[in-house]
């Protein structure tokens, strides 16, 4: 099917066809769609190609774009109305539009005709559905009742700030750390408190597993004083988005936002509704470790699992650009993908590219700061929140010289605020990601890396077989004496001492390994740990599970390379860390103890979650019995120690018994165990005895004997018949703020929670030639009609994402025009 459409575009009203800030642009746009929905656009011009990319777009994701646009500008509460009023106060007053404004218009004309285009291509589609809507318009606009808004290239650009640099670079808890060292000096004193601190929040590991191996051994030092600037302070435990069960925002005051997600960390974990879905695994296989081909590349970006999916497939064709992958949001800038030379993808890098300064406040007046020497008035911004059903809501945004301040405590005399090494940069890093599309050998990657000022791991593999690795982001030079873990000193003796030099990121050419594997894990040696409690990187991390499978032959072929991802996304992360220490606990008891035998079950276990014969519970009786033994590790060995106000951050043993929101990791409380147990060997310092004293293989054999008691009484007697029922992936309605990107009942489930990619896109490089396949599930497409149809491709690729199988890319225009199921022409 041909189909040729002549869209005339009306400068009537400038801001809501984004024409060209350059003139006007004439061209034609070709789209190709395949068997799975994916279209391939063809221009010879930039501003045509993204036109096109636009449309395509706007065809299929309409509302999930435009909700993802008004999450991440906040917007939210114009069309869902005031219970989202809350959320629009925090997005508006943690970045200020005006400065994305004055980076798009600062672009040079061939980077402006990119979002340009992009926003004319979604307006010509919302004009078809404006003239036809009973026939195109999305059924949930009708249920949210409200209609699509147009769009321009400010808001092209949003859609990149708010889905990657908020969400991939913005983490900090230096607040929450402060609260917790406080709670832990008020009940064991100082030198006690900064000893639990240190062991449950360190600095550095120098034996955590790097992604760039043998650079210089990291250094373990942590203080064990209170900084001057902080006497006094309390700290917060506020957060500014949480997830409710089904993974809609949380509606509720923040006293019960807290209850709730102390309650859910402490039974879920990370991977659970309140933690943090955003990780991501890849191994990149080079030509001296792979077997019958030069190389390949399998990325597996987990997003959390969400209905459309977070990415979207798409081929560029023309104007420079000859590509295809898969895109995060459907930005401009494909994130994991191919071109004809080289193969790319990415992870977060978890890398600490944010600050929170105390800013003391002048007592006289709190709108004044001591900053150098003198008070220093708070620059003031008005926000104007439009709210569905009432009178728009007007909000006062104070910001210091540091950035926006996030929160006042007048009655302490402080304001905090938030300090980024990307702020300002946001446009040039999606322009690094633009071009690392049009990289063609790893100079050029490379240097597309060395601009990208948020925290993402970049992979590179050519066609050669060459592979490497670096991680992109602004770091700032801190002052000597900083404690990353806790706010600054915002009165000017504490302030950044520029950004180091690119070539001081961790990276890697070729590796003598062969391989270049990554699942969030620790860059190099020299790579301190990032802020957030959450993050801690040591010894027990759950990329070892991949790196296994890596190592288990000399060579790899593209078959075995894939399995890989099998094996991971059903590793029991934990076990193997715990196992030789359950196994010595024992070894002196009579083999027909029962804590022997609850050990050789874990020995024997293939250490797998998986539900072969999908009968609805997991294989093995293994599964439980090591979540209630590592469960309650946890409970006898720190608890009385962090305390009950904050045992949450450690409570839980991570596994998904319920569906996940964010993958499985080994979660910070298990880290803290194991290098307990560890004692001497451990790479952070015990020098606080979390044991208190008591033999670790006495406290082991009574937590085993504890776990069979709790298993007898909930599943019986036999241990056979332990077998915990299957947890379901849920491919949630909304999008990770939890804002609606779809109605509850177009929710789709995979039969088992699986911790691997969102998607996952395999590349294989030979001498002949690139190959590239995908799969994104749910499907392609996110339409649902006007009567409540869904999209032939809406949930298209579930049944191969379950069962770990591929669609192809085609990629070259004989492969599409083989592909190609339809086909239409645009004029501009």
């Amino acid at each position: 099917m041909k189909i040729t459409l002549r869209i005339l575009q009306f400068i009537v009203l400038a801001a809501l066809v984004s024409p060209s800030a350059f003139g006007a642009e004439q061209g034609s746009v070709k789209i190709i769609r395949d068997g799975y929905g994916v279209p391939h656009i063809y221009a010879d011009k930039t501003y045509g190609l993204f036109y096109g990319y636009g449309y395509a777009v706007a065809q299929d994701r309409l509302f999930q774009i435009e909700m993802i646009r008004r999450s991440a500008m906040g917007t939210v509460a114009e069309v869902l109305g005031p219970d989202y009023l809350s959320f629009d106060k925090n997005i508006r007053s943690s970045y200020d539009l005006r400065s994305i404004r004055a980076q798009v218009e600062a672009l040079p004309k061939e980077r402006r005709d990119i979002l340009d285009g992009y926003a004319a291509g979604m307006n010509a589609w919302i004009a078809e559905v404006e003239k036809a809507p009973g026939k195109y318009l999305p059924r949930e606009y009708s249920d949210f009742g409200f209609t699509p808004s147009h769009w321009t290239a400010v808001d092209v650009a949003m859609v990149f700030v708010g889905a990657i640099a908020h969400r991939f670079s913005d983490f900090n808890t230096e607040l929450e750390n402060l609260a917790y060292l406080n709670d832990l000096i008020a009940r064991h004193g100082k030198e006690t408190g900064w000893q639990i601190f240190n062991q449950t929040n360190w600095i550095n590991d120098p034996t955590a597993p790097t992604t760039v191996p043998g650079r210089n051994a990291g250094k373990f030092s942590e203080r064990q004083d209170m900084p001057t600037h902080l006497a006094g302070l309390g700290g917060s435990t506020k957060q500014k988005l949480i997830l409710d069960k089904d993974g809609s925002y949380f509606h509720g005051t923040e006293e019960q936002a807290a209850d709730y997600r102390a309650r859910e960390l402490a039974s879920s974990g990370l991977s659970g509704p309140a933690g943090y879905p955003s990780a991501s695994n890849i191994w990149v296989v080079g030509k001296n470790k792979a077997k019958g081909v030069n190389g390949v590349l399998l990325n597996g970006p987990q997003f959390g699992w969400i209905t459309p999916s977070y990415v979207y497939n798409v081929g560029l064709h023309g104007a420079g650009y000859d590509l295809v992958g898969n895109a995060y949001f459907a930005s401009p800038a494909v994130f994991f993908g191919r071109n004809d030379k080289i193969s790319w993808g990415s992870t977060a890098g978890m890398g600490d590219t944010v600050d929170i300064y105390a800013e003391k406040l002048n007592p006289a007046n709190p709108r004044e700061y001591h900053y150098n020497g003198a008070y220093k008035s708070m620059d003031k911004r008005l926000e104007v929140i439009k709210v569905k059903d009432s009178t728009p809501v007007t909000i006062e945004v104070l910001s210091t010289v540091h950035g926006a301040v996030e929160q006042m405590d007048e009655a302490n005399g402080v304001a905090y605020s938030r300090k980024r090494t990307w702020e300002g940069r946001e446009l040039e890093t999606l322009m690094a990601f633009v071009d690392e599309n049009t990289a063609t050998d790893w100079d050029s990657f490379m240097e597309a890396a060395s601009r990208c000022a948020v925290s993402v791991n970049w992979y590179f593999l050519d066609q050669a077989g060459n592979i490497g690795y670096a991680i992109g982001g602004h770091y700032p030079e801190r002052p000597a004496g900083q404690d990353p873990r806790l706010p600054a000193s915002g009165t000017g003796d504490m302030e950044w001492q520029g950004m180091k030099p690119f070539s001081t990121n961790a990276q890697v050419y070729n590796p003598d390994t062969g391989y270049i594997v990554n699942w969030n894990n620790k860059p190099s040696d020299d790579w301190d740990n990032a802020d957030p409690w959450y993050f801690i990187w040591t010894k027990a991390d759950r990329v070892n599970a991949l790196s296994r499978e890596l190592e288990a032959k000399d060579r790899l072929t593209v078959k075995e390379v894939e399995k890989v991802n099998e094996a991971g996304s059903f590793a029991d992360v934990n076990v193997r860390f715990f196992l030789p220490h359950l196994e010595r606990a024992v070894a002196e008891l009579p083999d027909d103890a029962p804590e022997k035998r609850l050990v050789r079950l874990l020995t024997d276990w293939d250490k797998q979650w998986t539900d072969k014969n999908r009968d609805g519970y997991y294989d093995s009786p293994a599964n439980a019995i090591m979540h209630q033994w590592l469960t309650l590790m946890l409970e006898k060995t720190l608890k009385d120690d962090v305390g009950g106000k904050f045992f949450y951050f450690y409570a839980s043993p991570g596994y998904a018994t319920e569906p996940m929101t964010a993958s499985v990791n080994v979660s910070p409380g298990a880290r803290v165990l194991f290098n307990a147990l560890q004692g001497k060997a451990a790479g952070v310092p015990q020098v606080y005895d979390f044991f208190n004293g008591e033999d670790k293989d006495m406290l082991i054999r009574r937590a085993l004997t504890e776990t069979r008691s709790a298993l007898s009484n909930r599943f019986g007697g036999n241990a056979d018949d332990w077998l915990l029922p299957v947890a379901k992936q849920i491919f949630r309605a909304y999008n990770f703020y939890g804002i609606p990107q779809t109605t509850p009942e177009h929710a789709r489930a995979a039969y088992i929670n699986m911790n691997r990619g969102s998607e996952n896109n395999v590349v294989v490089m030979t001498d002949k030639g690139i190959t590239s396949k995908d799969v994104v599930a749910p499907g392609q497409s996110g339409f649902i009609a006007p009567d409540g149809t869904e999209d032939k491709h809406f949930n298209d690729q579930m049944g191969l994402y379950e069962s770990f199988r591929y669609k192809p890319l085609p990629f070259s225009e004989k492969e599409v025009k083989k592909a190609a199921k339809s086909s239409i022409v645009l004029e501009y």
